[in-house]
């Protein structure tokens, strides 16, 4: 069950002061090991981007998610 889930939510999300700043893909080498963010379904993804979270350079989640 909890594989199910996470192979829902492939996406992270890291806030700063409650805001989403940058998405990630699960597997993102770019993560911190310390802050690696909340996984997130691709629709609170694409919340994010709209409300102004960067797409990582790295990892490129807007390719997957079809919003380049």
């Amino acid at each position: 069950m909890i594989a199910q889930r996470a192979a829902e939510r492939p996406w992270r999300i890291h806030h700063e002061d409650g805001r989403p700043i940058r998405l990630h893909t699960m597997g993102c080498f770019l993560i911190s090991r310390h802050d690696d963010g909340h996984a997130c379904t691709q629709q609170q993804a694409l919340d994010a981007l709209a409300h102004g979270a960067e797409s990582c350079p790295g990892c490129r989640p807007d390719g997957e998610l079809d919003t380049q």
